[in-house]
């Protein structure tokens, strides 16, 4: 990869110490002994707005730029920095869905296990029709009906403002 071409932000959770910074990512913590005004800086500016050049501009007053270019390289490396345009490496670990077989399943098990389910749905005729029996959920929600009026004219944009942020002001969650 192109390092110019990217617009690099960090990802995972960084715990930015004196002179060294954790960073939390899916699989693994990753250690970087640098000083926390260096990665302070650089959690700062790699913000994915800004290109890799643009980044190494920014900071080489305050540090050399071939160790920054170096630094930056190392960190895209270890995954803590990546391009804001390709976020699927850094997602992907937390969405990988495992194996749901044992280990001691054979791939030949788990062949033999897709054919069966195969032939069940071949045996399975369309003309087979089953019969779905009432509950009390069911006739619930049939029996439901909208008692809603509407005029049919657009309702203001002033007005949906004056109701969403009214829900703002008023949630809990608003410090």
């Amino acid at each position: 990869m192109d390092k110019n071409s990217i617009r690099p932000t960090v990802v995972g959770s960084p715990f930015v110490g004196e002179l060294e910074t954790v960073f939390s990512l899916a699989r693994e913590l990753v250690h970087v002994h640098v000083s926390g005004s260096l990665m302070a800086e650089v959690i700062r500016v790699c913000d994915g707005f800004r290109s890799f050049e643009e980044v190494l501009t920014l900071l080489e007053d305050q540090w050399d730029r071939k160790t920054l270019e170096a630094f930056l390289g190392h960190l895209l490396n270890r995954g803590v920095l990546r391009d804001c345009c390709d976020m699927s490496g850094y997602i992907w670990p937390f969405v990988f869905n495992p194996s749901h077989f044992a280990q001691s399943v054979t791939n030949e098990q788990v062949s033999a296990m897709v054919e069966q389910a195969c032939q069940r749905h071949r045996e399975n005729l369309p003309s087979k029709k089953l019969s779905v029996h009432g509950s009390q959920l069911t006739t619930l929600l049939n029996s439901r009906q909208s008692s809603r009026v509407f005029s049919g004219q657009p309702v203001e944009l002033q007005k949906i403002v004056d109701i969403v942020m009214g829900w703002v002001r008023d949630s809990w969650w608003i410090v």
